[in-house]
């Protein structure tokens, strides 16, 4: 037999529809990540938890994968994904990754990898 689960007596926890958070549970998660950067949010959620500090890996730049063999760039064997100048990084956290960024420079693709992992 289930039982039922218990009310809080305190009436104001991260849940209640009465707390300062407007009653979204995802803010007992994320309340004290919000508006920080996406490296200070996953290193600071990584050293709440005691996992493993996130490692950052250079897929490749961007550039690399820029390659035309034809002299118009249509068609014909013609890659392109973005501008020369993209970078790709992966950041990993206890052996897992957690996403992929894209970024003009490496700090860009290291914030924008750092906020999907914590998407």
């Amino acid at each position: 037999r289930a039982e039922t689960p218990k009310s809080c007596s305190s009436g104001d926890n991260a849940f209640s529809p009465n707390s300062t958070n407007g009653g979204n549970p995802s803010y007992a998660f994320l309340g004290g990540l919000i508006g920080k950067s996406g490296v200070s949010a996953l290193h600071e959620l990584c050293s709440k938890y005691r996992w493993d500090m996130p490692t950052y890996n250079l897929i490749e730049p961007q550039s690399a994968l820029n390659t035309n063999k034809s002299d118009k760039g249509i068609g014909n064997g013609s890659i392109s994904y973005g501008t020369s100048h993209d970078f790709v990084l992966s950041v990993h956290v206890n052996g897992n990754e957690l996403g992929r960024g894209r970024g003009g420079t490496k700090a860009a693709a290291k914030q924008d990898s750092s906020r999907k992992a914590l998407a």
